[in-house]
């Protein structure tokens, strides 16, 4: 019978020769084996604080960060806040239970507040009853509390948090009672620094707004798959709910093996069992519609220009300045296809063409006119390309500049110290000058007048430097990364911590939500009563598996753990 990994571990290495195990084994007290889950919990929480530590470490190299978290339900139903910090690099800290933290804190309030003479409301156990009553709603208020008390709990020094990176739900962005409002009334130097892989789902997710559109991503599945996967040697790609961009696999499987999945779908139809055979026929039905075809393949095209992107922003190493000038290249090719629709949809129709013919559709055969006076034009293709394709693009392109607004580009305006960008527009840094200074007084300790004489001063001398390497057609800069690499501490000190500060804002937060693979590995079905304390030793454990964990440090926080408990038995 299996008693758990670490126990046959054990006993594996028993049986496999090792001769201190065994002895250890066999001649230690009942009290002594060190094998109790009590040990194995402290053991998993010291490796986990020993990697907290690492991870400490490096930010204090470049003393600023931002925040990231994301939040979902475990296997329990409990939700989880998902904590990483960001410096170049995302890291995970720690899932976290917010509405055990939120109650820990509001009854610590009450302690605080509460007349230590005033017993008479505590019942047998001695829990004051009103305490049972404790709200644990996780409104955008409280959220932003939880990750504040964490924060401090790691020990991360707020001042120097100039980020806060989320998903753009009403419960962190709200003005008035939102998650980042909160937590910058602590983190009083941080921004709002939007996902952009979010920003960028939600805008594609707007195509859907499209009739056609609409009707072609609805799920029409039957139930049997064995036929589909005999006859096109695989399944089709799940459609993901909450990540629409993701969709482009499965519409270009989908595109790829029209024949193969039109052939499984006829085979369907012989069934006996008329529920498949009747889903079978409908999808049949939906999938030879003339619109249907035209959309498939228009979709195909647009997600090609967007996946890319979205793959992009979900690498671990990006600044601003990179995922800045990948939506906006992304929002330049869409015009660019929006612009010469007529010759890009041409190509599109003919190839839409090709696929109906070989299924005897006609797509001459246009969907009939709803209400009076709208009366589709007598050419297909003019009718696709205005209903579909050129609908398909400007709800994508209007939506992607909507959600990159002035407010939200203001974290951009660090990349102007940048040397490639700066040459090109010299009017524009020099001008934001006045804004580093008013922005970043506080946050660098330094009067906003005095900050402003230094400042300028630095940036002519920047600006002479780059225009010298120009005119020797030097290689300049043109990432932030590589602008810190050749930017003098001693000569240019406070270009320097701008472009960290810079460097230290997050694209995208989906470093935080790949985290949630790694809790649903962890805490299964059959480990569902696992605790936080566990279960954060054990994901830090997972996922930082490039930093080597120093046994004899672990040893010690689990000596010096133990010895604070035998202490406090002995008081």
């Amino acid at each position: 019978m299996n008693r758990g990994n670490f126990l046959e571990l054990m006993t594996f290495r028993k049986e496999c020769g090792d001769i201190r195990v065994a002895q250890h084994l066999e001649t230690a007290g009942k009290r002594n084996l060190y094998q109790s889950k009590v040990i194995q919990n402290d053991i998993i929480q010291g490796c986990g604080e020993e990697i907290v530590a690492t991870i400490m470490e490096r930010i204090s190299t470049t003393k600023y960060y931002s925040i990231l978290f994301d939040e979902t339900p475990d296997i329990n139903h409990l939700s989880q806040l998902s904590l990483f910090k960001h410096v170049v690099r995302e890291d995970f800290l720690r899932f976290v239970d917010g509405r055990q933290v939120l109650e820990e804190m509001q009854v610590r309030e009450y302690d605080d507040a509460r007349d230590p003479d005033d017993v008479e409301d505590e019942d047998d156990d001695g829990v004051d009853a009103e305490t049972e009553d404790i709200e644990q709603s996780l409104t955008g208020v409280n959220l932003g509390k939880v990750v504040v008390q964490c924060m401090l709990r790691i020990g991360l020094n707020p001042n120097y948090c100039v980020g806060i990176g989320a998903d753009g739900c009403s419960v962190n962005t709200s003005e008035n009672v939102g998650a980042i409002q909160e937590i910058q009334k602590t983190a009083v130097n941080a921004v709002r620094a939007p996902c952009q892989n979010h920003i960028l789902n939600l805008s594609i997710s707007k195509a859907s707004v499209v009739p056609a559109v609409k009707k072609a991503v609805h799920k029409h599945r039957p139930r049997d798959h064995r036929r589909l996967v005999k006859t096109f040697h695989r399944c089709l790609p799940k459609l993901c709910e909450t990540r629409w961009v993701e969709r482009h696999e499965a519409v270009q499987v989908f595109h790829d093996g029209f024949s193969e999945v039109t052939a499984a779908l006829h085979s369907i139809c012989k069934w006996k069992d008329t529920d498949s055979s009747g889903k079978a026929n409908t999808l049949i039905t939906v999938i030879h519609q003339p619109e249907f075809i035209v959309t498939l393949v228009c979709l195909r095209d647009v997600l090609s220009s967007t996946v890319s992107l979205s793959r992009f922003l979900q690498k671990e190493v990006i600044d601003m300045e990179q995922a800045l000038n990948a939506v906006q290249d992304t929002i330049s090719v869409l015009e660019e296809k929006r612009r010469n629709s007529e010759e890009m949809f041409g190509v599109l129709f003919q190839e839409a063409e090709d696929l109906a013919k070989e299924h005897d559709i006609d797509l001459q055969n246009l969907p009939r006119s709803a209400g009076r006076g709208r009366h589709p034009t007598a050419d297909a293709e003019s009718f696709y390309r205005q209903t579909v394709y050129n609908a398909m693009i400007d709800n994508i392109v209007v939506d992607l500049k909507l959600r990159l607004s002035p407010e939200v580009l203001e974290c951009f305006k660090l990349n102007l110290l940048i040397p490639s960008v700066m040459l090109e527009d010299e009017n524009g840094a020099k001008a934001a000058l006045e804004h580093y200074a008013e922005k970043y007084e506080s946050l660098l300790e330094t009067p906003r007048s005095t900050l402003l004489h230094k400042l300028k001063a630095e940036w002519g001398l920047w600006r002479a430097r780059w225009l010298r390497h120009k005119d020797q057609n030097k290689v300049i800069p043109s990432t932030c990364i590589g602008s810190i690499d050749e930017c003098d501490a001693d000569l240019f000190p406070i270009i320097r911590e701008l472009l960290l500060v810079l460097l230290a804002l997050p694209s995208s937060i989906a470093t935080a939500e790949l985290s949630f693979s790694t809790l649903r590995r962890l805490k299964t079905y059959l480990r569902s009563v696992m605790k936080n304390d566990r279960l954060n030793g054990l994901a830090l454990l997972a996922v930082h598996r490039d930093i080597p964990v120093d046994k004899e440090k672990v040893i010690d926080r689990f000596a010096a753990k133990n010895l604070k408990g035998k202490q406090k038995l002995a008081i």
